[in-house]
């Protein structure tokens, strides 16, 4: 059974537009709505006199119809398809497009197991969405030295860049475990000249509180001089 007829047939005219487009679904279409032609049964789906209208089929029209529709949709799939994989491979406007000149890639990413077009029209789509969200998804890494460097009418920055020889490799991979060898020296320095200090400081702390400890006895027992008892007096 098709469900709602009428939005079958506006959907059929949406998609081809053209006269000379799906030639076979819109007559088979026009045999199920028992209209003279094409633009007939699109004026009435569009006055809604179609609203709510469901046709039966038999098991045998019904197959028969689906294949015409997968046949006669196939064409636009394809094309949608392809229209996307290329805006997806394009740079966009005012990005960046960095470009191996080697031709060497900056992603570890395996190909898949078919090409997009190996699969049936109405899996493309599905096969492309999936491909583009991993994609989108793929981490990489670019290095080396900058050759190149332009923008071109989009906006888009195009950077060159060719790979790094093994020996500057090499040379800088030990010049960073140097840095890093005198980075902990200097820090392992400063954290050890940091403890000397403070111990340096509480010591002169403690000798000074020591000292004025002394002080403050001196002068009292200046002010307030003990005085000698009798009985020490006799005995000396």
């Amino acid at each position: 059974m098709l469900d709602d007829f009428g939005d079958i047939v506006l959907k059929t005219a949406d998609l081809c537009s053209a006269k000379d487009d799906c030639v076979r679904l819109k007559n088979a279409l026009v045999n199920l709505g028992n209209s003279k032609d094409w633009d007939a049964l699109v004026k009435r789906a569009n006055a809604g006199k179609l609203d709510g209208v469901n046709v039966l089929l038999r098991p045998v029209s019904a197959e028969s119809l689906d294949n015409l529709v997968a046949t006669s949709t196939a064409p636009f799939i394809t094309h949608e398809t392809a229209r996307a994989a290329q805006s997806l491979n394009s740079p966009a406007p005012g990005g960046f497009l960095i470009v191996s000149d080697e031709g060497s890639d900056f992603v570890d990413q395996p190909w898949p197991s078919a090409s997009l077009y190996d699969y049936p029209p109405q899996e493309q789509w599905n096969a492309f969405q999936k491909l583009a969200q991993m994609l989108m998804h793929t981490p990489f890494n670019a290095e080396g030295i900058v050759t190149k460097i332009f923008t071109d009418a989009n906006g888009t920055q195009h950077i060159g860049l060719h790979p790094i020889p093994e020996a500057c490799r090499m040379l800088r991979h030990r010049s960073g475990l140097w840095r890093y060898l005198s980075t902990t020296l200097l820090l392992l320095t400063m954290l050890g000249s940091a403890i000397y200090n403070g111990v340096q400081a509480w010591r002169r702390y403690q000798r000074h509180r020591t000292r004025m400890m002394k002080i403050q006895a001196y002068y009292e027992s200046c002010l307030n001089p003990q005085l000698i008892t009798p009985s020490e007096s006799l005995i000396e």
